[in-house]
């Protein structure tokens, strides 16, 4: 399946790559060169169909920090519901990363 890419320093909406059947979700790169905020969002990288074969991708987030926090939501996740591996979550940042009332999982 394809990929998501986002260059921006402000995440406040949901960003999702689904693979339905057989098929491996695509990965998601977040990218800027100072402070990436994610706040109140949704990050999935899913293989959906408990029969499918197929892997969960990657969610990599880079930038000079990173701050993932919440008021109400927020989630990163990669899963696969049938044969195949959850992706890898990657946080890559030159300065801090700050997590705070969040969910980062990787499940199978």
């Amino acid at each position: 399946k394809g990929n998501v890419e986002v260059i921006g320093s402000k995440i406040e909406s949901d960003i999702f790559d689904f693979a339905s059947g057989a098929g491996n979700a695509g990965d998601i790169f977040v990218k800027a060169p100072g402070l990436v905020n994610v706040f109140d969002s949704e990050i999935t990288s899913e293989v959906l169909s408990p029969d499918g074969a197929g892997n969960g991708g990657t969610i990599f987030i880079s930038g000079g920090s990173i701050s993932i926090n919440q008021s109400s939501f927020t989630r990163l996740e990669t899963t696969t519901q049938g044969a195949g591996n959850a992706g890898n979550i990657v946080l890559e940042a030159s300065g801090n990363i700050a997590i705070a009332r969040s969910t980062i999982s990787s499940d199978t």
